[in-house]
Order: structure tokens, then C-alpha cells, then sequence
């Protein structure tokens, strides 16, 4: 199963855009893969051909088997979603980035007329 995250369109604060990568090694796509170097991930914008993304994955200091990547704020730019992959020797990722209105550390405490109205789905 592929993780998914929201991050809110136009994020200012870095540490919100920054996503976590869960990876595993490429031979049996379950084990995590302990070491990696640092790499470029592809994006994919809802459904599009990929491209390099701006910034490269670094490995999460004590954490193994997990990447950390912060989108740029061109990769966050319009709602939609966005398939990360990273794929090198040994390593494979990916997670799913659903880019929303809402501001997913405020949103649990809207109501559910708050969030239809943010979604634009009516009072």
C-alpha cells in the first residue's frame, strides 16, 4: 500500500511541505532499505508524465528504511495529487501527496459544514 498525505496548496512553512518516504528494498519491496545516498525523486502531476523534483531525498537521521523530501513550493503550486517515486541501487519509495485548500493541521478542528464549504461542496 502506497501511504498518501495532504499538504496544503501554497504551503509557506518548509517543515509542511516536507513529506516522509517509507523505503524498501528493490528486491523484495517489503524489507526497508537501511542505507541509501541521497538521490532525485520523480513527480508526477495528476497523472502526467514525471520530472526530477526540485530538491533531492536525504535519509531520516536515525530512522531506517525512511527518506525525507521538501517539495518546492512550484510542486505544492495547484491542488491535486502528486506520485513521489524514488527508485535507485537497492532502494525503492513511493507516496502519494494529495495537494488540498484546506490546511491539514487545522482541518480536524472544522466542522464537517467547514470542511464542505473549504472542499466547495456547499453549506
Amino acid at each position: 500500500m502506497i501511504p498518501v498525505i495532504e499538504v496544503q496548496k501554497g504551503e509557506s512553512l518548509a517543515v509542511r511541505r516536507t513529506v516522509y518516504i517509507p523505503m524498501r528494498k528493490s528486491t523484495d519491496y517489503v524489507s526497508p532499505q537501511p542505507t541509501f545516498s541521497a538521490a532525485t525523486a520523480l513527480i508526477s502531476t495528476d497523472g502526467a508524465a514525471v520530472t526530477a523534483t526540485s530538491n533531492a531525498i536525504a535519509a531520516v537521521t536515525n530512522s531506517v528504511g525512511f527518506a525525507k523530501l521538501e517539495l518546492a513550493l512550484t510542486e505544492i503550486a495547484d491542488v491535486g495529487v502528486r506520485l513521489i517515486t524514488v527508485n535507485q541501487s537497492g532502494a525503492f519509495g513511493q507516496l502519494i501527496v494529495r495537494v488540498v485548500l484546506w490546511d491539514p493541521y487545522t482541518a480536524g478542528a472544522m466542522t464537517d459544514r467547514q470542511l464542505r464549504q473549504k472542499r466547495g461542496g456547499g453549506g
